[in-house]
């Protein structure tokens, strides 16, 4: 029997956008769907970054992602924009009607991210975590573990992330970046973002762990 189809649409086209293209091109050989993904639309900033579409198999581009959230032939959004454009575009994305998967970090504040899981649970949508490193095998067995109660009430956690940071050329560069040259909204805008802070950046996976197994 033929599987449903379920047409897909990436916002981002960069580092993540071609990690997250693989991931749709190879999903079905290592899951039995219950649907079929079509690479519908790759959409970006720059008409330049478009130029790898068909490579990583895209059926078509776009410069305007408001305009892709809002088509109805999409039923799946996947944001891997910076951090600071989650929000809006995953809130448009829920508002649309479809359903999202975020790159992490989720939001770049507490109150932005809030926002995104509250407006999806008042629509009825959902908003997709993709943060890979909570379901590894090695994690999930140690909440089984916590959760069987086999080692007690858990009172403390102790971890350690460590890498020599982001591979993404991105996030490389940002932090090199002389602010006070840049106009006053964009500086105050990436100043405030990750890469900067090492406990929003390497910090993230651990806590999100801890705050699982926390209940």
């Amino acid at each position: 029997m033929a599987k449903k189809k379920v047409n897909v649409a990436l916002i981002g086209a960069q580092f993540m956008g071609k990690t997250h293209s693989n991931a749709w091109r190879k999903v079905g050989m290592f899951f039995d769907l219950p649907v079929e993904p079509v690479m519908k639309v790759l959409c970006g900033k720059f008409p330049e970054e478009l130029a790898v579409a068909d490579k990583y198999g895209w059926q078509e581009t776009s410069l305007d992602w408001e305009a892709v959230v809002n088509r109805p032939d999409i039923d799946i959004v996947d944001v891997c924009t910076p951090n600071f454009l989650h929000p809006p575009i995953a809130i448009a994305a829920a508002k649309a009607g479809k359903a999202v998967i975020c790159e992490k970090p989720l939001a770049t504040t507490v109150a932005d991210g809030r926002d995104m899981v509250d407006t999806a649970a008042r629509l009825g949508r959902r908003i997709y975590y993709a943060e890979d490193w909570l379901g590894t095998p090695a994690l999930n067995r140690a909440l089984e573990i916590v959760e069987s109660g086999a080692i007690g009430d858990l009172k403390y956690v102790r971890a350690r992330e460590c890498h020599s940071g982001s591979h993404s050329p991105f996030a490389q560069t940002i932090a090199m970046v002389d602010f006070k040259r840049l106009p006053k909204p964009l500086a105050v805008r990436l100043a405030s973002q990750p890469p900067f802070g090492s406990q929003r950046n390497f910090g993230a996976g651990a806590l999100d762990w801890a705050w699982l197994a926390a209940g």
